[in-house]
């Protein structure tokens, strides 16, 4: 006759919960392939001149707003605008 190991239920169940997962199905569904906006490309390139650069109202903004921060700190200055 064999030695019955000790075996706690919660580690039973834990077991169990294990294979009856295994045996499920455990299948991960992939999404469909979106078609790629290709509209924006040829337009940018119909007239490149139209969006050549998006940012630059940014910049110029930013730039505005590095002038009046260095105005009231009194750092960020540039000593020599020549160089």
């Amino acid at each position: 006759m064999g030695y019955i190991l000790p075996i706690p239920n919660h580690q039973y169940q834990q077991y169990r919960e294990r294979v009856v997962k295994a045996h499920e199905g455990s299948y991960s569904f992939i999404d469909p392939v979106q078609k790629a906006a290709f509209q924006k490309e040829l337009d940018e390139r119909a007239n490149p001149n139209h969006n050549a650069n998006p940012n630059v109202a940014k910049r110029k903004s930013y730039n505005l707003f590095e002038a009046q921060l260095a105005k009231i700190s009194g750092k960020g200055m540039q000593l020599n605008k020549l160089a």
